[in-house]
């Protein structure tokens, strides 16, 4: 009895004192530094069943983008489980996740408009995207879909609806396996994204798809990275 009150009083007095918020700085820190990530954030608030990193912000193309705060949701045994919850809310994208040590599952909502105005495009409309991710293979699924969007090549503006995309990742690559929208200027598409998680510019895009113009279907090519995206129709 006199042993199961000492570790309970223990317990409860090493999660009051123990100076988890240095620990966690920490071990930000060095995750940002170790895979040289464009992240800078002002303050972490960490609790025994929650944290907040507040202001976080990404470096793009000589800009900082503001993230919004992040929210990470966990219980005491998370680092048994490693089962976390996270969310994010900016006006821009809005995450929830669930983290467990075998794979990631993700729900997110993106404001094309402004996303696209990092990148230096123009675009808009909101896409919903679910991903899966396992970490043992390195391999994973998602799909997209938004009911109306637009987007503004170099030529026309194609606006459409009821679009739909699903593919694979391996690794850093995202492959488009199918690709789908409704409109004056229906859109099939497919190729790969391979991101660069240092340098989100630096991203590479090699895509290929078809547009109807005048009921007439046209090839058109995508390619580069983001931040030197070129259009071409063929």
């Amino acid at each position: 009895m006199h042993i199961s009150v000492f570790l309970a009083v223990f317990t409860v007095s090493a999660v009051i004192f123990f100076p988890l918020d240095q620990a966690a700085k920490k071990g930000m820190n060095a995750l940002i530094k170790d895979n040289k990530l464009p992240l800078v954030y002002k303050d972490l608030d960490i609790g025994f069943f929650s944290a907040s990193i507040i202001e976080p912000a990404l470096y793009f193309n000589g800009n900082i983008v503001d993230l919004g705060e992040i929210n990470v949701r966990y219980s005491p045994l998370s680092l048994i489980s490693r089962k976390v919850s996270a969310a994010m809310e900016n006006g821009f994208v809005a995450i929830t996740a669930e983290n467990t040590k075998d794979i990631l599952n993700l729900r997110g909502s993106l404001d094309a408009e402004r996303i696209s105005k990092i990148a230096g495009q123009s675009a808009n409309g909101t896409l919903n995207i679910n991903f899966s991710y396992e970490y043992i293979s390195k391999n994973g699924v998602w799909d997209a879909a938004s009911d109306n969007f637009a987007l503004q090549t170099p030529f026309i503006k194609v606006e459409g609806a009821n679009l739909k995309a699903n593919g694979i990742v391996t690794g850093n690559t995202f492959m488009i396996q199918t690709f789908s929208s409704e409109g004056d200027f229906p859109l099939t598409l497919e190729g790969q994204i391979r991101l660069d998680p240092v340098n989100i510019g630096a991203s590479r895009l090699n895509l290929s798809g078809e547009v109807s113009l005048a009921g007439t279907p046209t090839p058109f090519a995508l390619q580069g990275t983001i931040s030197a995206l070129k259009f071409s129709l063929k």
